[in-house]
């Protein structure tokens, strides 16, 4: 078992820093916590991508996962639901940025 924290998620994997490193081509099953989807994402998937950095002043691994198993209309409702808070953040800037426009 190790912890994670996760920094990308697509259709086809995530990214992830850990301190733990998972030798690429490794299967491995996950929990990812996911606030957006108010339950646990569970999964199995294989490191694709492994690079060691110095993030948080530490040295730690940033790893691909690419799915194996995954609950793909999960993965659809978190992305759909984080482009759709994008979108609201941009809107709402632009409208505060336009209403300082004198005419």
């Amino acid at each position: 078992m190790f912890s994670a924290f996760l920094d990308n998620l697509s259709f086809g994997g995530f990214g992830m820093y850990s301190q733990d490193k998972i030798e690429l081509k490794k299967e491995i099953e996950f929990d990812l916590t996911v606030p957006l989807l108010g339950q646990p994402l569970s999964g199995s998937g294989s490191i694709r991508y492994l690079n060691p950095v110095e993030k948080y002043n530490k040295d730690i691994y940033f790893m691909g996962v690419e799915f194996n198993e995954v609950n793909k209309d999960a993965i659809m409702f978190i992305i759909k639901r984080l482009h759709l808070q994008k979108a609201k953040q941009t809107s709402a800037k632009s409208h505060n940025l336009l209403d300082f426009i004198p005419y």
